[in-house]
């Protein structure tokens, strides 16, 4: 974890997270994407409506790929009724069910713990003091 020693030193950092989040995008390699996006609200500074979908895309890419590898193991746990196979899917779907859980609980404390505060804080403030 890095020390981070001002608020000049914290935002270039936080534009670094956010730039390697938008590169992240691009390979989509959303596990790095959604890992940078966390860092970058950890800090606890609003997003403005880029980051904001820079979070949601990371998420969004991530659920659905597990939700797609959950309905492949359920199919095939459900056609292979016994056997190896139907053991070693059914194995695999817990972990993907665990990887989603984790997941949901992952976007629910980063609302609950840092955005849902920030936006409470920014929509009592006066209108015109804060800029997206």
């Amino acid at each position: 974890m890095y020390v981070l020693s001002s608020a000049s030193t914290q935002g270039a950092y936080r534009d670094t997270l956010i730039e390697h989040a938008k590169l992240a995008e691009q390979a989509e390699r959303y596990e790095d994407m959604a890992a940078d996006m966390k860092k970058v609200i950890e800090l606890g500074v609003p997003l403005n409506s880029t980051e904001r979908d820079l979070f949601s895309v990371a998420y969004k890419n991530l659920a659905c790929a597990k939700s797609s590898s959950w309905r492949v193991l359920s199919a095939i746990e459900t056609r292979e009724a016994n056997g190896n196979q139907h053991a070693l899917a059914k194995e695999c779907r817990n972990k993907v069910k665990e990887e989603i859980t984790t997941l949901c609980e992952t976007v629910v404390n980063l609302l609950e713990n840092y955005l849902i505060p920030v936006a409470t804080k920014i929509q009592s403030e006066p209108e015109g003091t804060v800029a997206d």
